[in-house]
Order: C-alpha cells, then structure tokens, then sequence
C-alpha cells in the first residue's frame, strides 16, 4: 500500500517529510484551503523533491491556464482535481504530461457510476469524505461503500485516516492501492508530525 502526505506548507516541515519517504507529497494550490502553500513555500523545496517520490498538486476547478504555470514552475508529477472538472479537462491536464488524480467527495447518495466516465482520462481515483471545503475536514465517509466495487483504476482512500485505522485499510480493503493522509497527522495546521508520519510507513510495511 502506498503513503500520500498532502497538506504541505512548511518548507523546514517538507524537508523531513521527504526524509520519511512517502510514496506522494501533495501541495494545495486552492486558495481557501488552510493549507494553500501560498508564498509560504520557496519553489526549490518542491522542485529539489527527489524523483522516486512523486509531487502532486492540488486544485479545485481551477482554470487550465493555472495549473499548467504550476504543473512548469513546480515540476509537478501529477495533478490532482478536486473539484467538479469533466473528464475533458481532464483529458487537456493529461496532455500536459502530468499525471491525474481525480478526486470524489464521497457520501451515502454519491452515485459511483459517474466514475467511470473519468477511467479513460485518469490515473488514480481518489476517494474523499463530501464536505463544502473540499478534503482536510478530517472526517471519514462509510468506507464500506466501497466495497464489492471495481473502478478501473488505482483507488487511494482519504478522509480522516488515522493511525489506528492503517491496519483495518490493510485487511478490510486489500483492494485499495493507498492512503492519503492530512489533518490527523499535524502538530499545527499544515504542519505534519514527523513520528507519525514515520509509524505510518512502519505500519504499511508490516506483513
């Protein structure tokens, strides 16, 4: 199972996480998010990412022209959409050389047949709890409704993980290619603690 950190603002802050190894390092470019990196984040701490872990940016129905300055000045491996893109744009975002990640915000009436329309014009599936401020709410959805279901694609599981349920992911959802971790795993707003992030890992490589 692979490790997602996003939420990442702090420049000393991304420099250790980089040393625990995660999988993907997720940075918001959403404005409203209280994680938006804004100019809190010198560029040449994200480029200087080694290549082995993967940097993804974060938007919510941002305009095209946006992300790909980010996708250049950021020399951002993937782009994952937030928002209410079609699978259009995210097609054009592809085109870009960047890969997609396509976020759903997942709740009781979410009609799971729309993702199909975005298999083609994807490369993960990101499943995150439905609330108005878009990812970081810190809160689960039923992950059982994920069960018994097949997507077509890699899914990775966000929401209100926490320590605790790294085990239950591992066992009750083979299936699930990774987490994405966030608000559970700070010390302060945008800010990760360290021997967390580090339990995590040794959890996820446990056999």
């Amino acid at each position: 199972m692979k490790l997602k950190v996003c939420g990442l603002n702090n420049d000393e802050n991304i420099r250790q996480i980089v040393e625990s190894k995660p999988d993907f390092m997720g940075f918001i470019f959403y404005e409203k998010s209280p994680r938006y990196i804004g100019k809190l984040t010198q560029v040449d701490v994200i480029k200087n990412i080694p290549k082995e872990i993967k940097k993804v940016g974060v938007f919510v129905n941002a305009p095209f022209a946006v992300i790909q300055k980010q996708v250049k000045k950021y020399g951002l491996d993937y782009v994952q959409l937030h928002g209410g893109e079609s699978p259009g744009f995210c097609k054009s975002v592809k085109e870009l050389g960047a890969g997609v990640i396509k976020s759903f915000g997942i709740d009781e009436q979410f009609d799971f047949s729309q993702v199909n329309l975005f298999s083609q014009v994807s490369d993960y599936f990101l499943f995150d709890t439905k609330t108005e401020h878009h990812g970081g709410s810190g809160e689960q959805f039923d992950w059982r409704l994920l069960k018994n279901k097949e997507f077509g694609r890699p899914v990775i599981l966000s929401g209100g993980i926490t320590l605790a349920d790294v085990r239950k992911i591992k066992r009750e959802f083979p299936k699930v290619y990774g987490i994405d971790i966030n608000s559970r795993f700070e010390t302060q707003t945008g800010i990760k603690d360290i021997a967390l992030i580090k339990k995590v890992k040794q959890l996820i490589n446990e056999n």
